[in-house]
């Protein structure tokens, strides 16, 4: 197959205390089998937990701003800005006004809240 469309209506919506995310492509949605984007909306003053992802992701302020800390190092982001952020690093997103990213990343990507333990492939990535 050549290309693949995914509607807005397939796209897929997952909520957390951090945040709203709405997968837009991914294996599970058909065409990506590798690489996966979705939408992070992160409201004034709120915070994802300090997490760490095994492999690199990139993050693009839509609109808003908000602080990325890596690795104990704070990055303020505002609108049109990219991060790219290391797999394996310590990070958490926290919002200085309403936020949205756009973000891409490895489809099997696990997420961990502690270094070395177990990780899992959030929802929104699979």
């Amino acid at each position: 197959m050549d290309a693949t469309i995914v509607r807005s209506s397939e796209t897929r919506r997952s909520e957390t205390p951090g945040g709203v995310m709405t997968t837009l492509a991914s294996p599970s949605l058909g065409g990506s089998s590798q690489t996966s984007l979705w939408r992070v909306e992160v409201k004034a003053g709120q915070a994802g937990p300090v997490h760490y992802i095994d492999s690199p992701q990139i993050w693009t302020v839509l609109s808003g701003r908000a602080s990325m800390c890596v690795q104990g190092t704070a990055h303020e982001l505002a609108t049109g800005d990219t991060i790219v952020i290391d797999g394996a690093s310590e990070r958490q997103v926290v919002a200085a006004e309403d936020t949205i990213f756009l973000v891409c990343g490895q489809s099997d990507a696990k997420a961990a809240l502690a270094p070395g333990t177990q990780g899992v492939t959030p929802p929104w990535i699979a």
